[in-house]
């Protein structure tokens, strides 16, 4: 992961440099410990299908909707 950016309730996070084998089903984990109560919270998950591999000035983005 190279940045994290938070914009309203979006988190996007850029991600390169991927190769075939990164192929997979990801998460988005998001963890809130102020205010409380503490709160633990799992995405369905996006798949990530890489044909090859990607340039490392290529950028992914992956949105993870937050509620909070």
């Amino acid at each position: 992961i190279q940045n994290l950016i938070k914009y309203l309730n979006l988190f996007f996070l850029t991600v390169s440099g991927l190769k075939a084998e990164h192929t997979d089903m990801y998460r988005c984990k998001i963890e809130v410990f102020y205010p409380p109560p503490y709160l633990s919270l799992t995405g369905n998950g996006t798949l990530i299908h890489v044909l090859g591999e990607t340039p490392t000035h290529d950028i992914r983005m992956l949105r993870c909707m937050s509620t909070h």
